[in-house]
Formats: C-alpha cells, sequence, structure tokens
C-alpha cells in the first residue's frame, strides 16, 4: 500500500472514531430532562427496593432479570439519583448499538458511514425512557441471539448457536411474555430452506447431510436455552421458592382476561392489521417509481444515446419531481407525517411504512441469485426482530420503534447497494431516486422527533428549565414548570416533618413519587394499573394494619372524585385507620394517620 493510502486510511479512522464517538455522546443526550411521573421512577423504585417486601410478586418475577440488573445499577455511584439510574439505563442502550453494529461491519461487511447513519436514526426512534430495562434488554437479549444464530450457521459452529439459545432463554427472565421468542428456534430450519432454494435457483445440487446438521443446530440452541431456563428458574426457587414464581407468573396470565390490550392475541392481532393498512400505502411510492421509469425507457428509445440527449434528463427529472410530489402530498393530506416533533404522530407512520419496505426488501433478495447466505438470512433476523419487538407490550408499534438498531442500517445498506447496482434492462435509475429519497425522507423526519420527544410529556411545547432544590435524588434534572413546583413542595414538607424513607402508599398516576422522594412502596408502588386486583390490594391493607406505624399515603387529587372499587377500598382503609389530609400542592394531597 502506498504511503498516500495510508494516511488516506489513518484518515478514515480517525473520523470514524470521532463519529462513533459523537453518536455515543449523542445517546445520553436526554439523561437530564424531563421528569416522568409514570414508568422511569417506578421501574427505579423497583430497583432499588427489589424484593417480596416492597415489590408485587407479579413484577419481582415477571421482569425478574431487569429487576436483578437494575438493582446492581442502583448500588453504584448515583444509583439512588435519577440522573446517575438515566446514565446508567442508556448505556445498555449503547452497549446494544455498539454491538450490533460491530457485527454489522465486521461480518456483513456494511460501510461504516451507512452503519453509523442507521444508528444515528435508531437513536432518534427510542422514545422509551431507558429505565425502562424489560424493553431495552429485551432488544438486547433479542437482538444480540439472533446475530450469534447468523454466525452460527453461517459458520457451522454448534457452540455459537448454543450461546444463541442462552441468549433467548435469558431473555424470558428480562421479561416473562418474551417466552414467545422460543418460536425463533424455526429460524435454523428456515436457514436450511433458503439454502434449498438458493440451490435451486442457481441449479446447484444439495448437500446430503443438510438434515443432521440442521437437527444438530437445533438440539444446540434447546440445549443452551434449557441450560440458562434451568439456572435462573434454579436460583429463584431457592432464593424465593417455586410456588411463589409460579403464583407470581399466575397473576400475570390472568392479567389478560382483564386486560385485553396485554393479551398475545390483540397485539398479534393489531400487529397484522397495521402492517396491511400502512403497506397499501405504499404504492402511491411504487406509482412514482414507475412513472419514472416509463420516462426514462420513453428517453432511451428516442436516443440511444442517454446520457447525451437533453430529452432523457428533463423526462427523468419531470417523473421525479412528480413521485416526491406524491408521495409528499400523500403522507401530508392524510396526516401521515407532521412537523409536531413533542407527538409519536411526527414518526409513527413513516416508521411503519419503512418497517414494511423493509420486510418487501428482505423477501426479495431471500429470492435473489446475486445474495450470499448471510444477507438472505439478515433479513428473516431483521423481519423476525421488526415482528417481535412489539410482543408483550400494550403500546404497540410505539415500542417497536426502540429497536430499529438493526432494521435501519439493513434497510440503508439495501438502498445502498440498489442505487450502485447496474441494470442494463431497464432504466432503473428513476426508480433508485425516488426509493432513496423516500427513505431518506421518512429517516430525515426522526431528527426533529430525537431533539425535542419528550417521553410522558408528549405533546408539551413548555420550557423544561427548572429544577428542585433540596433533594439530591432529583439534583441536576430539569422539568417543567409544573412538575418543578410540586417536586419542590412535596420534597419540602417531608423534609420538614421528618417523613423522607417512611413507607408510602401511592394512587393514580404517581408511581415515580416513591423514587423521587426515596419513600419505599408499602407493598405497591403503581396500585391502580389493572394488573393489581382487588383482593391483593385488601389483603395487603389488612397486613398494614398490623405494623407499629402506618405509611403515608400520597394520592392524586382525582382521588375525591373517583368512582371506582379500588378507590372506595382506600376510602374504607384511611376511615377505618383515621387518615387526614396534611398537605396539598399542585396535584398531589398528603394524607397522614
Amino acid at each position: 500500500m502506498k504511503t498516500e493510502d495510508k494516511a488516506l486510511q489513518k484518515v478514515k479512522q480517525i473520523i470514524y472514531a470521532l463519529l462513533w464517538l459523537g453518536l455515543a455522546v449523542f445517546a445520553f443526550r436526554k439523561v437530564n430532562k424531563g421528569l416522568d411521573l409514570w414508568d422511569t421512577g417506578y421501574n427505579l423504585a423497583n430497583f432499588q427496593w427489589m424484593g417480596t417486601e416492597h415489590m408485587d410478586n407479579m413484577w419481582l418475577f415477571s421482569t425478574y432479570l431487569s429487576n436483578v440488573i437494575g438493582h446492581l445499577f442502583s448500588l453504584l455511584p448515583g444509583g439512588k439519583t435519577l440522573l446517575g439510574m438515566n446514565i446508567y439505563t442508556t448505556g445498555v442502550t449503547v452497549l446494544l448499538m455498539v454491538s450490533v453494529s460491530y457485527f454489522l461491519s465486521r461480518y456483513m461487511k456494511i460501510p461504516q458511514l451507512v452503519i453509523i447513519a442507521g444508528e444515528f436514526v435508531a437513536l432518534n426512534l427510542c422514545w422509551a425512557p431507558s429505565a425502562i430495562l424489560y424493553d431495552y434488554l429485551t432488544f438486547a437479549f433479542l437482538d444480540l441471539g439472533l446475530v450469534l444464530m447468523l454466525i452460527g450457521l453461517t459458520k457451522g459452529q454448534k457452540n455459537v448457536v448454543l450461546l444463541s439459545g442462552i441468549m433467548i432463554g435469558a431473555n424470558m427472565f428480562v421479561r416473562f411474555s418474551n417466552l414467545a421468542q422460543l418460536i425463533v428456534i424455526v429460524l435454523i430450519p428456515a436457514y436450511y430452506i433458503i439454502m434449498w432454494i438458493e440451490c435451486v435457483i442457481k441449479r446447484k445440487k444439495g448437500q446430503q447431510a443438510w438434515l443432521k446438521e440442521m437437527f444438530g443446530l437445533m438440539a444446540a440452541f434447546l440445549s443452551g436455552y434449557i441450560l440458562i431456563v434451568a439456572i435462573l428458574l434454579g436460583y429463584i426457587s431457592v432464593r424465593y421458592g417455586f410456588g411463589e414464581y409460579v403464583k407470581g407468573i399466575g397473576e400475570l396470565m390472568a392479567m389478560s382476561k382483564t386486560t385485553p390490550g396485554y393479551s398475545a392475541g390483540f397485539m398479534i392481532e393489531f400487529l397484522f392489521s397495521n402492517l396491511i393498512r400502512y403497506g397499501l400505502r405504499l404504492w402511491h411510492v411504487a406509482a412514482a417509481a414507475i412513472v419514472g421509469i416509463i420516462c426514462a425507457v420513453i428517453a432511451d428509445r428516442v436516443d440511444s444515446g442517454l446520457h447525451k440527449h437533453i430529452l432523457c434528463y428533463f423526462s427523468v427529472g419531470i417523473s421525479i419531481l412528480l413521485g416526491i410530489y406524491v408521495v409528499h402530498t400523500y403522507l401530508t393530506k392524510c396526516d401521515y407525517i407532521t412537523t409536531n416533533y413533542y407527538s409519536y404522530s411526527s414518526v409513527y407512520a413513516p416508521m411503519i411504512l419503512v418497517g414494511v419496505l423493509t420486510i418487501f426488501i428482505a423477501v426479495i433478495r431471500v429470492f435473489s441469485k446475486e445474495a450470499d447466505m448471510a444477507e438472505k438470512f439478515l433479513g428473516v433476523i431483521v423481519v423476525s426482530i421488526y415482528l417481535l419487538s412489539v410482543i408483550g407490550s400494550s403500546t404497540e408499534f410505539h415500542l417497536g420503534m426502540n429497536n430499529y438498531f438493526i432494521l435501519v442500517p439493513y434497510l440503508m445498506w439495501e438502498i445502498y447497494r440498489f442505487c450502485r447496482r447496474k441494470m442494463s434492462i431497464i432504466p432503473m435509475y428513476p426508480a433508485k431516486i425516488i426509493v432513496s429519497m423516500f427513505v431518506a425522507f421518512c429517516c430525515f423526519l426522526t431528527i426533529g422527533f430525537g431533539q425535542k420527544f419528550i417521553y410522558e410529556e408528549a405533546g408539551s411545547r413548555t420550557g423544561k428549565e427548572y429544577e428542585v432544590k433540596g433533594n439530591s435524588t432529583l439534583r441536576g434534572i430539569v422539568m417543567t414548570e409544573e412538575k418543578a413546583m410540586m417536586m419542590q413542595g412535596l420534597s419540602d414538607y417531608l423534609a420538614k416533618e421528618n417523613l423522607v424513607g417512611s413507607d408510602v402508599i401511592l394512587y393514580e398516576g404517581n408511581p415515580s413519587l416513591a423514587f423521587y422522594l426515596q419513600l419505599p412502596p408499602a407493598f405497591n408502588s403503581w396500585p391502580s394499573q389493572a394488573s393489581y386486583s382487588c383482593d391483593k390490594l385488601i389483603a395487603d391493607l389488612a397486613d398494614l394494619e398490623t405494623r407499629e406505624e402506618l405509611p403515608i399515603m400520597i394520592f392524586d387529587n382525582k382521588f375525591d372524585t373517583d368512582s371506582s372499587t379500588k378507590a372506595e377500598i382506600f376510602r374504607q382503609y384511611m376511615k377505618t385507620n383515621g387518615y387526614q389530609k396534611v398537605y396539598s400542592v399542585g396535584k398531589f394531597t398528603v394524607y397522614r394517620s
């Protein structure tokens, strides 16, 4: 290699290193912004006070591994602060991004700039609070498990496939609904079916040992899966008792009957109905591309000197402008895009369209003569991740948008190769431009969303420059004025009355107060959830009456007009034990016995 080439390579490496560093720093851009009164503090409270005393058994065991890892974070320096925990939990996302990027670069040979651009889009789409580890760890274990499966299959290494089984098996303890991910074992025979299709397309002879190899790799995957499940379930049984685990998971399974949004049937039905609904809208992109191709063909017929004739450039230019106008006008008039980056609507529909387009491309590449087995199977993995990421949550596709770390780089890579590919039969360059501009346009929309959207403040354009003084847990966090006023008032009152560290009962949309105010939950920090039954509430309140000191209560002001069964149970408990209003600020009221 020449000296000039070496110098150029060194400069490229420095630029790439700086870009990767900038991307990693970018992931932490929101760690000090906004105050989520729901999921963030709820999860952090479960991490800090993990165990059967302050947690509901159902959530302890159904998200066990997430709670364990979160608890370890809480023991680190700054683990009792929101800023510190936001940094630690965001590190999980960064680790996932770095891991899949290494795989895409090392094993799939995807250009680094393409990966960096794709990961930038993926980070912009991560709207869910990083503290919800049972989501981000689910994505990490699923993505890395399938990546290991691809490496093991293409290299013929059983030990790597066994590791894949371990990752997918452990994921069941990250979030119990991940049990459905065991279905990925069918990807192993799918790999051999794709290999058979490739032999048919290329007219090659198949191998006699395929069946034996396939069953050997499936056995390796199952061995890893069963091994890790046995280890983790054995540990839980020794520590808490197998009966307690079964009881907790049983309550989770029963929840889908009372809360249809959490049932597997609802999630699957919603998934495919939306894929069809949004996928059909892509015909406008296809129509625009076809118009461009027709114009290019006409220009080619008029003059064989395609690059010299002005008619060619005129016709192609008109077709491209027409395509952009059709796509943009359609999306805008149908509210498929919006510049309200404080809302999910700015990226929801475009990202589903991107997902459907990715599925379409992946299927085409499976039957392509040019694609090798690694690329074909990567497409299968991307589709599997896209479909499985939305299972296990009532937020449907909104949740799946947090796991585009492989999907977007894969799509950009395929678009990049499509644009570079020479096609002599039909002039395809208008279609290349239209499709690539459509994808670029959708990805561009994520930038504003990634910068401005703050969870639980969706739709809010108010400033986030206020801080709470004298509360060490919230030090360094900026939020809206209304939330700062409420948290400041509660912090001051608890400090004045020497109540910090007291057990608390919370109700309605304020489960995060347990962590923010450092008040251990008396039994469950979010009893208003449908997953927490009235029978359990009655039993837990009865247990509290045996204590020498009753917990304080912090309720939303809507409690006064709440006519639900749970509200009536609380009123009876408060009346029996002489609870009175002692302080009120904003929408929160404190009660003491």
